[in-house]
This record gives C-alpha cells, sequence and structure tokens, in this order.
C-alpha cells in the first residue's frame, strides 16, 4: 500500500493511503486522525509566530487578512462559484474568502474538515489547506500527479486549481494611490513529477500564483466591466526565477500580465529555503493598462489611473503531474495614498508574450 504524508511540514506528519484503489478509511484509522490532528494542534500553538521582515507600511486591501471569518468552499465547475459550505460551520459573519478548485477530479469538501477550531486545516488524498490565522501562514498543496493519474496533460484540455480568493477592500482607483505593496515569504515543500514520463513544459507544469485584477468600473461607460489580470508568478516549476509574460488568457480571454519575477526578488523556491516576495506592483499596473490597450484590449477612452482594483486570488495552477506543496507566511497588499511621485513614468521590462496552452 502506497502511503502518502498529510500535513507536510507542519511539525506533525499524518499519514492516509490514498482515496482511490481499494484502501478505505476505517473507524480505527479516522480515530487517529483526530487523535494526531489534535496533537498537530497542540504543537502549533506552542511554536512562536515566525518573524516576517516588512517595509511595507500602509492600508490592507485585504478584507480579512487574518481569516478570522472562515473561508467557502466551492465546487469544482469552472466559473460557476456554487458554494459547498463555510469552514468553520459556526462562522458568525459571511466569509470574506472563497476556495476556488476549479476543474478539479478529487475536490475538498465538508467531509475533509480535519480541525476549524484555531485553525482551518481541509485535507484530501489530492489536496490539503490549512490556514493559522495565529501563526499568518498557509500550506497549500494539489496533488497533480493524482489529478493526471501521472500522464502528462494534452493541450486544450482543462487543469485543477487551489485558489485562496477575495474582493479588495474600497476597490481604489488607481489615480488615488501612490504604491501597491504585495509583501509575502515563501517556500516550497515538495515539486514532485513522474521521472519515467516525457512532459512538453509549454503543456505541463506547476505554478503558484498571485493575482489582482484591474477593472474598468466607471457606471455608464462603454467598457464598463472590462478588466485585466496583474500577477507575480511566485514558483514555476520550468524556471529558477519566472522570466516575466504578457498574452490572453485561454481561461477567461482577457489580457494578463507577469512581470519578471526579479522585481520581487533575488532568491528561487527551487533552492528550498524561505524566500521573501515584495514589492510596488502599481508601475505594472499601468505599465499592464497601456500594454493591454496596444494589443486591442481595454477598449475606450477611460484614463489608466481612473481604473480600478478589483479580486485577488493565490493559490496553485497545476497544468501537468506534478505533487506541489507551498509554505506561504506573513502575507500581506497594501496601498499608500498619492505622492509627488507618478508611478507611469517609470520604465518597464518587456514581457514574454507567448500564449499558454
Amino acid at each position: 500500500m502506497r502511503v502518502r504524508s498529510f500535513i507536510g511540514r507542519w511539525g506533525v506528519r499524518f499519514c492516509l493511503p490514498p482515496c482511490h484503489g481499494p484502501w478505505r478509511l476505517t473507524l480505527r484509522s479516522c480515530t487517529g486522525v483526530l487523535l494526531l490532528a489534535a496533537t498537530w494542534a497542540l504543537s502549533l500553538s506552542a511554536q512562536p509566530t515566525p518573524a516576517v521582515n516588512s517595509n511595507c507600511v500602509g492600508t490592507t486591501l485585504l478584507p480579512d487578512p487574518d481569516f478570522q471569518r472562515g473561508v467557502v468552499l466551492l465546487r469544482p465547475e469552472p466559473g460557476a462559484k456554487v458554494p459547498i459550505g463555510v469552514v468553520p460551520p459556526s462562522a458568525t459573519a459571511p466569509p470574506a474568502w472563497t476556495v476556488a478548485q476549479w476543474s478539479s477530479r478529487y475536490p475538498l469538501d465538508l467531509s475533509h474538515v480535519v480541525r476549524s477550531t484555531d485553525a482551518i486545516v481541509l485535507s484530501n488524498c489530492a489536496r490539503e489547506l490549512v490556514i493559522s490565522p495565529a501563526r499568518r501562514t498557509i500550506y497549500m498543496r494539489l496533488n497533480g500527479r493524482l489529478e493526471f493519474d501521472d500522464r502528462p496533460r494534452e493541450a486544450g484540455s482543462p487543469w485543477p486549481h487551489l485558489l485562496l480568493e477575495t474582493h479588495v477592500q474600497s476597490s481604489p482607483r488607481l489615480a488615488d494611490l501612490a504604491a501597491l505593496h504585495i509583501n509575502l515569504e515563501a517556500r516550497l515543500d515538495r515539486p514532485e513529477r513522474p521521472t519515467a514520463v516525457t512532459l512538453n513544459p509549454r503543456v505541463n507544469a506547476a505554478q503558484f500564483l498571485f493575482y489582482l485584477t484591474v477593472q474598468n468600473r466607471t457606471k455608464n461607460h462603454p467598457a464598463y466591466g472590462d478588466y485585466l489580470w496583474v500577477g507575480v508568478c511566485i514558483f514555476d516549476s520550468r524556471h529558477q526565477i519566472f522570466p516575466g509574460h504578457a498574452a490572453k488568457d485561454t481561461g477567461t480571454g482577457k489580457f494578463i500580465v507577469h512581470p519578471p519575477t526579479t522585481n520581487f526578488t533575488s532568491e528561487s523556491l527551487h533552492n528550498g529555503h524561505w524566500c521573501k516576495i515584495s514589492g510596488d506592483l502599481l508601475p505594472f499596473i499601468y505599465d499592464a493598462i497601456r500594454t493591454a490597450r496596444s494589443r486591442g484590449y481595454l477598449p475606450g477612452d477611460l484614463p489608466p489611473e481612473e481604473h480600478r482594483l478589483g479580486k485577488m486570488n493565490l493559490g496553485w495552477e497545476v497544468t501537468g503531474p506534478f505533487d506541489a506543496a507551498i509554505e506561504i507566511r506573513g502575507f500581506s497588499l497594501t496601498i499608500q495614498p498619492r505622492s509627488a511621485r507618478d508611478p507611469r513614468e517609470q520604465s518597464k521590462p518587456e514581457f514574454d508574450t507567448t500564449p499558454r496552452s
């Protein structure tokens, strides 16, 4: 029987059989899991909160940065946003965060909640999500080897996601901002792939991404509601540090821009240690609007500074048979009010414009 690790590097390792094939959890094994969960929770509370260096002081855009109101699990049908339920079920206010798991064969549901008192812990054979508000840490795992049965994905076919999503507070205008800081630390827990299979890197990869939408919210404007994506590639299985990318998003049809990750870090998660990701997104947002318009996106005459920030997500997109897990700590997204510095006048790097299959 192949036995798998349950909560990654969280002080205690749980081991469960895979959820496919002839193996099933017995009452005894379920009891063992609950006992181990309690042990894990005690060890977690005894550990000090890790220190995170942050030079970014400002107003947070995250409506519930510590997940005190829990999360809403969504069904895996792409774009439908059908809720499965709230974790923890005892939440007294509507959660600000959703857990999207588009195109997943093994989605999380309420039966996969291991603990939901002082931490949000969900796990099945293909996914693990652990959110500790006290430690300001997030652990996310997506087992693409199981999702794809250790076979390469074919171009044009869907791929599984595991994303934390929320709307930013107050949807500020770009004109009112001097800076938009992203700040976090990340460590790769596992980047496993089948060694006996040849993978086309243009189709098969594991990416951990941050995305933010920039939207036309001016009522009665002909292009009202139109938007683009601006992202930071925190990890890509194909690159030590992501070189940058700008093209049409195959999922939404909108323009999508990833500045080169060297703008936010000089380190690579491939090395297995904690890496700090930090920087000002605002100059790249202005550049993304100009580039999008030069390619025929964001039609109309709305000045770039009149666009607003919309929603954000953070998580895995695994487009091939990779078992990938990551730990995040100290994640923040903050703004600073407008000053004399005009970010629109800064020079910007060029982007790779090759469409993603």
